[in-house]
This record gives structure tokens, sequence and C-alpha cells, in this order.
């Protein structure tokens, strides 16, 4: 479960794939990530794959978020930003032919690292993490929009897990 609520708090710095031309059509030139942003929406949807003493099992989800009381804030010179705040993760989990509804409680946190911007691209360092991408969708002086597509694998105790998630993320200018 601590690995899930690190993949869900980082999604933010998650690697992205790249957007289409349509997508690119929805960013503004003259708009900017500097200021402070809050979470209006987030959506995604993915698979996990478990392996223990030989036997895998295998689950598909999607993800809402809901109680969205996340803000994150992008500085420059340097480039710094910050997240913090919580949400709840509405996950529905379908394995083995049964589904499974549950609320993830994304207790409140704050994350922070150096940005940087290379096009429609944002590349994110945590600090004492990986660096991360996204793509940027939408970005506008009101509205910026990602899009994510991750893959984290945890080994532990002879237990081997592969999440693989991608969705979007949208923040309005506070």
């Amino acid at each position: 479960m601590k690995s899930l609520n690190v993949l869900l708090s980082l999604a933010l710095c998650l690697a992205f794939l790249v957007s289409c031309s349509e997508e690119e059509d929805k960013i503004d030139p003259n708009a900017s990530l500097i200021g402070s942003w809050n979470l209006i929406d987030m959506q995604g949807e993915g698979s996990s794959s478990v392996e223990y003493n030989g036997q895998e099992t295998t689950s598909e989800f999607t993800v809402t978020g809901k109680d969205l009381a996340l803000s994150t804030e992008f500085t420059e010179e340097p480039n710094n930003y910050t997240s913090s705040g919580s949400y709840t993760a509405m996950m529905k989990v379908s394995a083995n032919g049964q589904t499974q509804e549950t609320e993830i409680p994304m207790m409140p946190f704050i994350l922070g690292g150096t940005w940087e911007q290379d096009g429609d691209k944002l590349i994110i360092t945590t600090a004492g993490q990986e660096t991360q991408e996204a793509t940027i969708v939408e970005l506008s002086e009101k509205v910026l929009k990602l899009k994510y597509d991750y893959e984290y694998d945890m080994s532990a105790g002879g237990m081997s897990t592969v999440y693989s998630i991608k969705g979007t993320y949208e923040f309005e200018r506070k």
C-alpha cells in the first residue's frame, strides 16, 4: 500500500507520453507554469502484476480523485516546486473475476524538488527520488493539464510487483 501511495503522490511527477498535435494546440505559448495551482481533477487507469512463490496475479484498476485539497507551486530562479495537501483516490480494482471498490486517503503530505520545462515536457526531480517526465497537454493562464504514463517495479520479501498507470491531472491557477 505504501508503494501505491508513493505512486499516486508522485503522479504529478510521472513519465508521460508524447502528446499529439491536437493537444499541442491547447498550449498557450505566453502562459507560464510559474505560480500556484489547485488540483481540480484526477483520472487514471492501469494494471498490476504480483508474483510470489512462482504464482502470478494480475489486476486492472481505475483511479478517480475525490476531496481534492492539493496545491502545487512552481517558482523560478531557482526552478523549485512544492506540492502539499491531501486527496482521496477512489480505486476500482478487478482481479480474478471479482471487482472491488475502495477509497485510499492520501494523507496530508508535502513534496518538493526542482522542475524544468522543455517544450511540452515537464521534467521534475523530487528530493531523493528519480527524475520524472510529464506531458503538458493544456497550459493557459487558468488551466494546467498533465498526461502521464508510468511504470513502477518493486520487490520485497520474495514478492515482485509491477504497476503500470496512465492518466491525467488537471489544475486550476489560484
